[in-house]
């Protein structure tokens, strides 16, 4: 049997920005990424920090499947969400093993265009 992608997945729920961003770094943390453990040790404070450390615990060597669902309602909640999420793919995420495509996901009637 293959052994099976890391696979972290975070859905958000519609809570404050600093709600949503905890949320984010326990799900990460609690994946099955082999460099989840510098999740809990460096503790970001903002997105940009918690996406980055992210793409730090991907590993540069297989592929690994992140998911972040619902991201319209972190782009209501924290300002700037899409440039940050954007930002993040194209200066580390997609240089990493493996890495293809990005997709968002939310709910079909969610009132923000694709």
């Amino acid at each position: 049997m293959p052994a099976r992608r890391p696979r972290p997945f975070y859905a958000a729920a519609g809570g404050s920005a600093d709600a949503e961003l905890a949320q984010f770094l326990d799900d990460a943390a609690r994946s099955t990424l082999a460099d989840r453990a510098v999740l809990s040790e460096i503790g970001p404070t903002g997105w940009n920090g918690a996406l980055q450390v992210l793409a730090d615990a991907v590993s540069a060597d297989s592929p690994s499947i992140v998911v972040i669902d619902e991201v319209p309602y972190l782009m209501d909640r924290v300002e700037g969400f899409e440039g940050v999420l954007q930002r993040a793919w194209d200066r580390f995420l997609c240089r990493k093993a493996g890495t293809a495509d990005s997709h968002r996901f939310g709910s079909a009637d969610d009132g923000h265009a694709e």
